[in-house]
């Protein structure tokens, strides 16, 4: 009697594993970095995603069941649903991972832009020292020379600019990444 509750269980489990009524399956691609993205109510790092086409279809927060690592580009098949419940922000949109279709590792002088404002009182870049610093997510970066962490020094230490920095990979695709330029907007 035992078994057969357990397996009851597990069937019932299993069950909610699945794709919802209204869950929409696609396939996407996301970037070998991620982004600051501002939704007014704090800042929040987002992958840069696109459609099956090419079109950039916006930054998604979070992909449940997807581990992202800096340096790879993925191909994913991904469940959403978008609930009858909404937020300040408009509906409820969830997303899970379904299956990793493609992980490739980006070419070692790839370069991505990274945006940083200071909407919401606080910058979403730090330098930590006199050599590098942290994204928002803590994700390290180390300046190419003395001349790019002085430059962003000169742009952090004004409250309200916003300024795009240029960042490429140290030693192939691995951490900490390399802070190349930095400019003001």
């Amino acid at each position: 009697m035992k078994k057969l509750m357990a397996f009851a269980v597990l069937l019932m489990s299993l069950a909610g594993c699945g794709s919802s009524d209204n869950e929409t399956q696609m396939t996407v691609k996301v970037a070998a970095y991620r982004t600051s993205c501002d939704f007014g109510f704090g800042d929040t790092m987002c992958h840069m995603v696109w459609n099956e086409d090419g079109q950039v279809i916006g930054g998604w927060t979070s992909i449940a069941g997807f581990n992202f690592v800096w340096g790879h580009e993925y191909v994913l098949s991904v469940g959403q649903t978008i609930s009858d419940e909404k937020n300040v922000e408009g509906p409820i949109i969830t997303r899970r991972l379904i299956a990793v279709k493609s992980d490739q590792i980006v070419d070692p002088d790839t370069e991505f832009q990274y945006y940083s404002h200071n909407s919401t009182g606080v910058r979403n870049i730090q330098l930590t020292s006199a050599t590098g610093g942290k994204l928002q997510d803590n994700t390290p970066f180390v300046c190419l020379g003395d001349a790019q962490c002085e430059a962003l020094a000169t742009l952090l230490e004004d409250p309200v600019s916003q300024m795009t920095m240029t960042f490429g990979y140290s030693a192939g695709t691995s951490l900490p990444l390399v802070l190349k330029s930095s400019t003001r907007i």
